[in-house]
């Protein structure tokens, strides 16, 4: 589910499987998150995700996340629907999406 790139996402678009062999073969992928919720409020999504604390130092390297979807567009490139994969961490490259963070808040 979560990761620090795409690497593996963008070699099996690039071998052309299938829709249905991506998301089975991201979702048997190993993650970095332990456990994920998605939580909408005022206009803005917010993912809150237990992470593996061996990764926390690499992590504070991240400049945002971007996702891993499979998304359904029209002919002027507007988003009918979409299927969420997974997310990954902005370690070595930018994020796809502009203007998100990661915070850190220990547990108790």
């Amino acid at each position: 589910m979560g990761d620090v790139d795409h690497k593996e996402f963008e070699s099996l678009v690039q071998a052309m499987y299938s829709e249905d062999e991506v998301k089975e073969r991201i979702k048997e992928k190993p993650s970095i998150a332990k456990a994920v919720k998605a939580v909408f409020d005022n206009g803005a999504l917010w993912v809150k995700a237990i992470l593996d604390k061996r990764y926390r130092k690499m992590l504070e390297k991240s400049k945002g996340v971007s996702l891993e979807a499979i998304v359904e567009t029209d002919n002027i490139g507007t988003v009918l629907a979409g299927d969420l994969l997974g997310f990954t961490f902005g370690i070595n490259e930018d994020p796809v999406i502009g203007g998100t963070e990661v915070h850190y808040h220990a547990a108790a």
